[in-house]
């Protein structure tokens, strides 16, 4: 999984940490992939054990998303089983009590054929279970919508760089199909060819300093066909390799820049706007606690208080 999280630029990848004790019993680990227009709202992730991870979301409106990625073993050992289940109802029971929604996710080695025989292989049957099940959730949960009303904005170079190379990527797929069966090449490739032809060359010379080896496109996609586009796919992918690498060092520098102004950002509140800062550190607004009244415990004479005026007075 973290092999597959480098190539993935779109998504912020959480892994849990393998455990190092069990060495026989320990699982491979669990992953979260976040697309990255929410993981600026993972605020804490915590890797519980190999084979449980939690991701925290805070979203506008103090509404807080706990999400449970879970590994449960099969049955062939039961004793690890029960101990998976029993600390992950233990994680659940204290995600409700801290007032956050959650979802849980994962492979949970269930046997359908034991536990729900009647409706497997059954799809009406699973349809009326599956519409249930969501009647229930919808009269049961609470109303609120959990969503992402915020799109983070990425530097222009940033956002130009992540469509260079996904531009990069579609012209080295097409191409890559040619070679793989040269017969498809029509006049269609070549009218298309010839806009990318322009944008390639205006990407060689913006990142002209990644591209340090000199690149030359053939003006028409039928001069590459002497080869059956071998050479051609080839600079396409060097290109992309070279453009993949850029983006995601410069995806890493945007994110460690992101996190440091918010530290800043907290730490300019903790010193001038001390009200915010608690907000912000608690992700929950302010709120007040009314004495209604006060017992005044005196060895001779206790009191209750009832009267506003006497309690503002106390």
């Amino acid at each position: 999984m973290k092999f597959l999280s480098k190539r993935v630029c779109d998504y912020t990848s959480f892994h849990s940490d393998l455990d190092s004790i069990k060495h026989g019993r320990s699982s491979g680990g669990v992953s979260l992939f976040i697309h990255n227009s929410l993981a600026t709202h993972v605020q804490f992730y915590q890797s519980h054990s190999s084979r449980i991870l939690s991701v925290d979301l805070f979203f506008k409106g103090n509404v807080k998303l706990r999400i449970f990625v879970v590994y449960i073993p099969p049955t062939n050992d039961l004793v690890l089983r029960y101990e998976v289940i029993d600390q992950l109802i233990s994680l659940i029971s204290q995600t409700s009590s801290q007032n956050f929604h959650h979802a849980i996710c994962g492979d949970f080695n269930m046997n359908l054929e034991k536990y729900y025989p009647i409706f497997l292989h059954q799809p009406q049957k699973c349809e009326y279970l599956h519409s249930r099940i969501i009647k229930a959730a919808n009269s049961a949960l609470p109303s609120v919508t959990v969503g992402n009303t915020y799109v983070p904005k990425k530097p222009k170079d940033l956002e130009s760089l992540c469509q260079s190379y996904r531009f990069l990527s579609k012209v080295a797929k097409t191409i890559r199909s040619l070679h793989k069966t040269p017969t498809l090449y029509s006049i269609h490739h070549e009218t298309k060819w010839s806009s990318y032809y322009i944008r390639l060359n205006n990407i060689l010379s913006f990142y002209k300093q990644t591209f340090v080896t000199p690149i030359i496109f053939p003006p028409f996609l039928r001069d590459a066909r002497i080869d059956d586009f071998a050479n051609l796919l080839q600079i396409l992918e060097n290109m992309t390799l070279l453009l993949r690498s850029l983006l995601l060092l410069k995806e890493k520098e945007f994110q460690a820049f992101s996190i440091q102004a918010k530290i800043d950002a907290r730490n300019d509140n903790f010193t001038n706007d001390i009200s915010t800062f608690i907000e912000s550190a608690l992700s929950q607004t302010r709120q007040q606690i009314v004495l209604d009244r006060v017992f005044i415990d005196h060895p001779t004479h206790p009191t209750l208080l009832t009267s506003p005026d006497a309690i503002d007075q106390e």
